[in-house]
């Protein structure tokens, strides 16, 4: 038998008991003991939440903490200058992506299909930092794309 079977025997028994014994106050005095020992064990069993200890005062919500997208893209520029390999790995794929998209999105240009295209839009000298084609292996001890050029990546997939 389980507590709910329990619980819907063990109340009409008490209070029976209670009528039995002492008559309608006593039927009435079972039942108001077990509506008592019921709400005591409902007030036990509510989930609380932990309250924060004094000085502590609770962190506040991150505003972007739904944008995760949003997080990984501004993660991975902010260590474009780290090193040559980083910019290789991570950081040129991720601007490439970004730039077919928005080739192909804006412009109807399928970037794979058509790199010469791609290069003509963005320009020759900025070419070199999107081009998937010259992903290499990098170098750790190079350091990577600056914050100046990596601003006007920034600027130029904005434009196209």
């Amino acid at each position: 038998m389980n507590r709910v079977h329990l619980v819907a025997l063990g109340v009409p028994v008490a209070v029976g008991v209670g009528a039995v014994a002492a008559g309608a106050e006593g039927a009435l005095a079972a039942a108001t003991g077990l509506a008592v020992v019921a709400m005591a064990a409902a007030w036990l069993t509510v989930v609380r939440a932990p309250r924060p200890q004094a000085g502590h005062d609770a962190p506040a919500p991150d505003p972007l903490a739904a944008f995760v997208t949003y997080r990984k893209i501004e993660s991975s520029l902010r260590w474009a200058g780290t090193s040559q390999a980083h910019y290789d790995r991570i950081v040129r794929p991720l601007l490439s992506r970004l730039l077919a998209e928005r080739l192909l999105e804006r412009r109807g240009v399928d970037m794979a299909a058509r790199p010469d295209l791609a290069r003509d839009i963005v320009g020759p000298e900025l070419w070199p930092f999107f081009d998937p084609a010259a992903a290499g292996a990098g170098d750790d001890r190079r350091r990577g794309v600056g914050d100046d050029v990596l601003r006007r990546l920034v600027e130029r997939l904005e434009e196209t």
